[in-house]
């Protein structure tokens, strides 16, 4: 789940999920007493962890409206009766916030971990790259000076094909990326269109196939796609979205016949997309891993 989708399930829940743990404490309410909390702290720490501190703190607010209003004293009305009831319903305001905040705390932490993985993952591909281009200039190098130079094979005659993957799903990323290698790929993975146009200009490499979310932060797809076509003729383009065919479709996002593969993806659904694509059998791909056409080749 990508951050801007969680945060909106995050609001989602801070507002549903105080009303959904109210409901089952009065329906439970004969059995286990006046104060069933456990419900209202689950939905807190679940908003938080989802959507963050935001979420976390209105899950807060909405749990204790309900918890004064159906479950402490007056029955059915706001306020306190005694002192032993303000005290209770202050312990159950600060335990809901530290918990939101525990919780929005993590996920901050896992964020960044995730951030930071994939910036790691990007370093690491430049550096296979830059030692892709450099091993035939050492190779040379190692030539004794008084041997005839060996025979190189032109670079134009056995290239090694690029792949560029273009996500802001690091984990749909990360996958597609493995999978593109195990077919021998050299690969090149952005978040966003302004970084996948970066690494194309910075390394001026050929890419062969490009792996592109309709939906990308900062640009659509397609105009990611109609760039890279412009100075790769020859690429292969592929889209994936989490968005049904038909509705990117009749929304104007994707043009009608372009190649999809829905997410989310196995590596071996994306290989053989890409395998069929490159080989023009579209018309025999399985339904579930591909709708469209290889229009973009």
């Amino acid at each position: 789940m990508s951050e801007s989708s969680g945060r909106w399930v995050g609001w989602t829940l801070a507002i549903v999920g105080p009303a959904g743990a109210a409901g089952l404490g009065l329906l439970l309410l004969p059995i286990l007493g006046p104060h069933i909390l456990a419900p209202f702290f689950f939905v807190i720490a679940l908003a938080s962890l989802i959507g963050g501190l935001g979420p976390g703190l209105l899950a807060v607010a909405a749990s204790g409206v309900a918890v004064n209003y159906w479950f402490f004293p007056p029955s059915d009305g706001f306020g306190f009766a005694d002192q032993p009831d303000f005290v209770a319903q202050l312990i159950f305001w600060a335990m809901a916030l530290l918990i939101a905040t525990v919780c929005a705390w993590s996920r901050a932490r896992r964020l960044q971990a995730e951030g930071e993985t994939a910036r790691l993952s990007a370093q690491l591909q430049a550096m296979r790259v830059r030692l892709t281009l450099i091993e035939p200039e050492r190779e040379e190098s190692r030539i004794p000076v008084r041997e005839e130079p060996r025979a190189r094979v032109p670079a134009e005659i056995l290239p090694q094909p690029t792949a560029l993957v273009a996500s802001d799903d690091p984990e749909a990323r990360q996958l597609a990326c493995h999978a593109l290698e195990s077919m021998g790929y050299r690969w090149l993975s952005a978040c966003d269109a302004t970084e996948a146009l970066e690494l194309v200009d910075r390394y001026d490499l050929p890419v062969d196939v490009a792996l592109i979310d309709v939906l990308l932060p900062d640009m659509m797809g397609e105009s990611l796609a109609e760039r890279l076509i412009a100075r790769h003729a020859n690429i292969t383009v592929l889209y994936t979205s989490n968005v049904p065919y038909d509705e990117l479709v009749s929304r104007g996002l994707l043009p009608l016949g372009k190649s999809l593969l829905p997410q989310p993806f196995t590596a071996e659904q994306l290989v053989s997309a890409v395998r069929d694509l490159i080989a023009g059998r579209t018309d025999t791909q399985p339904a579930e891993a591909l709708v469209g056409s290889s229009g973009d080749q």
